[in-house]
Parts: C-alpha cells; structure tokens; sequence
C-alpha cells in the first residue's frame, strides 16, 4: 500500500489531529499527546514512513504568541496568538 494511502487510513481510524493531510510528495503534519508518540512512531516506522517532531511542546508555543499587550482591548494584530473567544467578542464589538 502507499504511503499516502496509509495516512490516510490511520486519519480516518484514528483521532489524531491532522494539521496537514497527507498527499503524495508531501508531508502531513499530526499533532500527536506525549502519551501517543511512541506509539504512532512505532506504526510510521513499521510502515516505512520517515517522521520528525516539528514542535515538542505546543502549549508553550501558544503562550509565547499571545498578545504581548493584554491591556489594548479593541486591537488586534496578525501576529499573535487569540484565544477563539477573544475573536469572537471582537467581532462582536467592531
């Protein structure tokens, strides 16, 4: 079976969080817990599929984008992070 194929299968067997499908020539990207990592590497290495940890720990990566400026109410910027319901209340507002 192919390799796109196989991601795919696990995609939709699974609940693992596809941020990038798989198709051929490309890479996918799956946001994977600590707990299932050693596991989904034992399955991609099995099926012969080359893997690597973009980002170790997402939660740090969205605290270090919040807003720097949480006091600014009313802006936002493309360059930072925004809980969903801060969206939401500023689409409301403006």
């Amino acid at each position: 079976m192919e390799k796109t194929q196989i991601l795919r299968d696990l995609q939709v067997r699974t609940n693992l969080d596809f941020w990038r499908d798989a198709y051929p020539g490309q890479a996918a990207d799956i946001m994977v817990s600590d707990r299932d990592m050693a596991g989904l590497k034992d399955f991609l290495e099995k099926n012969n599929i080359e893997s690597s940890v973009m980002v170790e720990d997402v939660q740090s990566l969205i605290e270090e984008t919040r807003p720097r400026n949480m006091s600014a109410k009313g802006t936002m910027d493309w360059d930072d992070y925004y809980p969903h319901e801060d969206l939401v209340a500023f689409i409301q507002v403006n």
